[in-house]
């Protein structure tokens, strides 16, 4: 985020002084729209990226239609309201938005008498993806499989210590409740992770294939081990069939995992 926002708001300012906007001064469109593409917690990045552009010129060709067709000022007012109301279900695609919005800021812009600020808009939205692209994504996109194996390995380690911890048949419940929490964290964070990564275009996505199959085979052990815990705690001892199961799950792990290169601890079930 401050890379990309850095690098827009240099180039913005550059441009401003180059006079390359004309007479308005809206210069912070290009970093405020770069920054609202490499925002993390709104998915995939460079799917967004792309959405957003192609949103964004659909968006200004349909605009320029409805504007050599529409009177002034009555006709944009209501092109404003039109596409304020449909912004709720637009929301359902990323790219649809994009185009709604698009619609409606240019429609705004021209109703307050800055139509020449409509072109630039466009060109700046297309700039700001191309910054990101290149700045925010590209010196990254090797290590996007590394980020979703070192979930999963994390996810794995967390188990491990629950796992550990439920086999040595310990009373300390307090602590087993903590590594169980834990160990369900990890694994949502890894399931977040490989989703976004499996949403992401085919170049990217390809990074972390068959992640997703480990995944649910180490919450299949996560499960499996709260079912030995709650067992051991109304009983006070572990059935051959739950180390059975803990066994299997643990080999079937190791098996997928060292086939994607991941290092997945060895589960102590032979305890």
């Amino acid at each position: 985020v401050a890379l990309c926002f850095g690098a827009s708001a240099a180039i913005a300012q550059a441009l401003h002084h180059a006079r390359w906007y004309g007479e308005h001064q809206h210069w912070y469109w290009l970093p405020a729209t770069a920054v609202f593409l490499v925002k993390p917690d709104l998915g995939p990045l460079a799917s967004r990226v792309l959405c957003r552009a192609a949103g964004t010129v659909l968006g200004a060709l349909v605009f320029a239609g409805l504007a050599a067709l529409l009177p002034r000022p009555e006709g944009l007012i209501v092109l404003v309201a039109v596409c304020g109301a449909v912004i709720p279900v637009s929301t359902r695609h990323f790219g649809a938005q994009t185009a709604v919005v698009t619609v409606l800021v240019l429609a705004l812009v021209m109703v307050g008498g800055e139509p020449q600020a409509s072109v630039s808009r466009i060109g700046e939205t297309l700039l700001a993806c191309a910054i990101v692209l290149i700045v925010g994504h590209l010196p990254m996109a090797g290590k996007r499989g590394g980020g979703v194996r070192a979930r999963l390995g994390s996810a794995g380690r967390a188990a491990h210590a629950y796992l550990d911890h439920v086999l040595s048949g310990s009373g300390d419940r307090g602590e087993r409740w903590a590594l169980r929490r834990e160990a369900y964290r990890t694994l949502a964070e890894a399931r977040t992770a490989i989703a976004l990564a499996a949403a992401e275009l085919p170049a990217l996505a390809r990074h972390t294939e068959g992640t997703d199959a480990v995944a649910v085979v180490l919450e299949r052990l996560v499960d499996t081990t709260t079912a030995c815990a709650v067992h051991l705690d109304e009983t006070g001892r572990l059935t051959a069939r739950h180390t059975r199961q803990l066994e299997d799950l643990a080999a079937e792990l190791e098996r997928d995992g060292q086939r994607l290169g991941l290092v997945v601890p060895r589960m102590p079930v032979a305890a």
